[in-house]
């Protein structure tokens, strides 16, 4: 069984405009994640970048809010 740790960096700009940009990076990894648990992908070191590729169109599909505003 392999296992991996997915790291979601470079969008702490953002933070600059007030927006929170641990969601959007918080959801791309439970997305991953979910498609590894349901066996959506087929996952080993070669389909990484597929995984990720298919976590972010998850998310576009979904249509829920993924940026997160400071209070």
């Amino acid at each position: 069984m392999n296992k991996f740790v997915g790291v979601a960096d470079g969008v702490g700009g953002w933070r600059e405009h007030g927006i929170d940009p641990s969601v959007f990076s918080r959801s791309l990894m439970d997305t991953c994640k979910s498609l590894i648990d349901n066996k959506l992908i087929d996952l080993n070191p070669s389909t990484l970048k597929e995984l990720l590729s298919k976590g972010y169109k998850e998310l576009l599909e979904d249509k829920q809010c993924i940026v997160g505003k400071f209070e």
